[in-house]
């Protein structure tokens, strides 16, 4: 088996130190208040965009988001972004203490707190919005810990903040919109501009009694990150992979399904990993990959996995990485509720899914088998028998059902969400002038 962790988010040695140096000016900052530490350790962690267009702005980065960011900076006309991981920030604060827990219901109870973790936020963001001339702020949730306070500290700096929402993009509508509102429902956003991947997230939003959006404030624009599938004339690379599967961990699952049927769902995803694992120790001749989150608990949940199997050769456990490679490189791609399997069928790759009967919405199912490639994993033994099956990967004969369809499920698949998400920072941005 080998192994790549990311506890770190920076990949050369050059940036591990940086990493470090900045961790170690945080940690000192809690001691010694001398400003020029804290503007040091964010200059050490930031990612600079490697595209130089007249408006520039700022995000608070996660994995997946950052993905969103590259698109939107290689297709803007006018606009680029650095971006500094969210954990940063999140590092700042917490060692000044003032996150004594990490339960937002509690923590916005707590007055002083809030107001001065907007203080240090404000004395951290004012020196990088001037020193860099930032014009906007950019996040992908607004109720992270460390965003939370980012409406009333970018209004004290008189500049926009966007999110460009990354959640709710689900095959399952109903899954997809009761999780907008149940993530949101205790804080109300208080942005400039709320950005979605499609009009069923915006119109949640718009329509909750918890949200109480403007409707002008809230924007369809689709996913930025799928311009690059979409706009790539050849996105099919030498498989290097057999199959690649993005693990699901099965808390964060669980909990957009009923009570009913959550110790089900469980049981499915332990076995899909467990299946997946086994076959990879019968075809030692072929390479596979388990991408998971990078958070050590995503990690760690398929490594035990993977220990009681013991030595996989030809099994890669990986929690960093571009999804969009990874799958490019695969003969085959697999995963459960995910958005990477909205990427694979739009890539055109033979795509696995789970099916658990009487949970498993038709509508997942139906948008899935678009892809003429897709399959559905019901029980242990599956995946050997598909791939010593040699008729298992048809190719794929429709391309324009899916493009239609899956159109709607993320507003648009003409290649210009980075264009729409510009469009509206831009808007934001004229009125700040």
């Amino acid at each position: 088996m080998k192994i790549t962790p990311r506890n770190n988010l920076l990949k050369s040695s050059n940036n591990l130190i940086r990493r470090y140096l900045a961790i170690i000016l945080f940690y000192s900052y809690r001691y010694i208040r001398i400003r020029y530490l804290i503007f040091i350790a964010f200059g050490l962690v930031k990612q600079k965009s490697n595209y130089i267009k007249p408006i520039k702005g700022l995000a608070f980065g996660r994995q997946i988001f950052d993905e969103d960011t590259n698109a939107i900076n290689k297709y803007s006309l006018n606009i680029s972004i650095d971006s500094i991981h969210k954990s940063y920030f999140f590092m700042y604060l917490n060692y000044l203490s003032l996150y004594t827990n990490y339960d937002l219901p509690s923590y916005l109870d707590k007055r002083d707190i809030r107001e001065s973790v907007k203080k240090h936020l404000i004395n951290a963001l004012q020196h990088l919005i001037k020193k860099n001339d930032y014009k906007f702020v950019i996040s992908c949730n607004y109720n992270y810990l460390e965003c939370v306070e980012l409406p009333r500290v970018c209004k004290t700096l008189n500049i926009p903040y966007v999110v460009l929402y990354k959640e709710g993009l689900n095959l399952n509508t109903e899954i997809a919109n009761n999780y907008v509102v149940k993530r949101n429902s205790i804080l109300p956003f208080g942005g400039n501009k709320l950005l979605t991947y499609n009009h069923s997230i915006r119109n949640t939003f718009i329509n909750s009694k918890f949200h109480n959006v403007p409707a002008e404030k809230v924007v369809a624009c689709g996913v930025p990150r799928f311009d690059n599938i979409i706009r790539s004339k050849n996105t099919s690379k030498s498989n290097i992979y057999k199959a690649t599967l993005f693990s699901s961990y099965p808390p964060d699952k669980i909990r957009l399904y009923k009570d009913q049927d959550k110790e089900v769902i469980k049981k499915y995803i332990d076995l899909f990993h467990k299946d997946f694992m086994k076959t990879a120790i019968k075809m030692p001749n072929h390479k596979f990959i388990i991408k998971t989150k990078t958070a050590d608990h995503y990690f760690s949940y398929v490594k035990k996995m993977v220990d009681v199997q013991g030595t996989l050769p030809n099994l890669t456990i990986t929690n960093h990485g571009n999804a969009q490679e990874y799958i490019a490189k695969s003969e085959v791609v697999c995963g459960f509720n995910s958005t990477t399997l909205i990427e694979s069928c739009l890539m055109k790759k033979p795509t696995v899914s789970v099916k658990i009967p009487n949970i498993t919405s038709s509508e997942e199912e139906n948008l899935l088998r678009l892809n003429l490639n897709t399959h559905f994993w019901d029980k242990p033994g599956w995946f050997e028998n598909f791939f010593m099956d040699k008729n298992s990967k048809v190719s794929n004969k429709s391309n324009n059902p899916i493009d239609n369809q899956y159109g709607n499920l993320i507003f648009s698949l003409d290649g210009n969400s980075s264009l729409r998400v510009e469009s509206e920072i831009l808007k934001e941005d004229s009125k700040f002038q």
